[in-house]
């Protein structure tokens, strides 16, 4: 009895229960929702917005109010970028007016929207530890200043067309089946579960979750940690937003809007407390997972994305819910 109590308060196994009941529920009422078309599909999209949620993962353990709603918009700057580094004369939705850009390599266009993620990363975690700004006001003025800038520089408009060379990046598949997305998010995910849970670093950003002022006290640069993980989370997302528009073959500065959100949604719903200090990579990962296949299987109802979003928010809701509750009576335990 106590076993099966134990099991029903570890967050990864219910989640995979989740998951195993969406896939046999989904089975059975779509005929075509386990098939190996469609999961390699939804994989494909899940593996971009994997990325961004892992970097997230890292700004919410570090803990003191952690977060990041800047992801959106470092994403549809990103995704400008991406086709604005392919060639010189673009093609835009908006057919009265000319946008220029510049023709360079596609390993080229990985380092610029990496090193913008960086940059922006860097704003928003010296913002928060400098200025003394809490995460959310922060990132919240980031995720305005950089969605208005993209929109400035495009007037709106979207930049469709990508050279064939940028285009094949996400539209791989080995075997025929399995996406190179998800290759490119295996990998990176191994080496920041490395980081995260095998390293001294990983150790830091733990400690300064639990407890930043302790941390402080042990000698730790918590400052030079905090301002790390919003970076990480920035460089995640460039990377994201490059393999995307490989995917959508267009850079709509509009890209993006409320990934932040689900990114939220797959750490807390993986067992990562708002307040930090806890949670995994494979939990926000398989959180990521039940999210997908619900948004998937919802679609394959015809139930629009309006819903989806309503749906999503409740369930984010009453995971932070289950969390305050079960963080309470932890407190009167102790």
């Amino acid at each position: 009895m106590r076993k099966i109590q134990a099991l029903l308060k570890n967050t990864t196994f219910i989640i995979v229960l989740a998951i195993v009941a969406t896939l046999i529920i989904g089975s059975i009422v779509v005929d075509s929702f386990v098939d190996a078309f469609n999961l390699s599909r939804l994989i494909r999209q899940a593996s971009i917005m994997g990325l961004i949620a892992i970097g997230m993962t890292f700004v919410i353990i570090s803990g003191n109010g952690g977060i990041d709603l800047s992801v959106g918009a470092i994403f549809g700057l990103c995704c400008v970028i991406s086709i604005s580094l392919q060639m010189y004369e673009l093609t835009s939705t908006g057919y009265e007016m000319q946008f220029y850009g510049i023709e360079t390599p596609t390993w080229l266009i990985f380092i610029v929207c990496i090193l913008m993620g960086a940059l922006i990363g860097y704003l928003n975690g010296s913002a928060c530890v400098y200025l003394k700004l809490p995460p959310f006001i922060a990132t919240l003025c980031m995720m305005n200043i950089v969605r208005g800038g993209v929109m400035v520089y495009t007037n709106g408009f979207q930049f469709i067309g990508v050279r064939d060379d940028f285009q094949i990046i996400s539209n791989t598949f080995v075997f025929d089946v399995i996406p190179v997305t998800l290759l490119v998010l295996l990998l990176i995910a191994f080496g920041a579960y490395f980081a995260l849970h095998r390293t001294s670093y990983g150790r830091k950003v733990f400690a300064i979750g639990a407890n930043i002022r302790a941390a402080s006290i042990a000698g730790i640069n918590t400052k030079k940690i905090q301002i790390s993980c919003y970076m990480i989370s920035g460089v995640l997302t460039g990377i994201a937003a490059v393999l995307y528009t490989s995917f959508s073959m267009a850079g709509d500065p509009k890209s993006g809007s409320g990934y932040e959100m689900d990114a939220i949604t797959a750490v807390l719903v993986g067992g990562t407390p708002m307040a930090g200090g806890r949670g995994t990579l494979i939990g926000t990962l398989l959180g990521l997972l039940f999210l997908y296949l619900m948004k998937n299987l919802l679609t394959h109802l015809d139930i629009n994305s309006y819903i989806q979003q309503l749906l999503t928010a409740l369930l984010l809701m009453f995971v932070v819910l289950v969390q305050q509750n079960t963080n309470r009576k932890g407190a009167r335990v102790a």
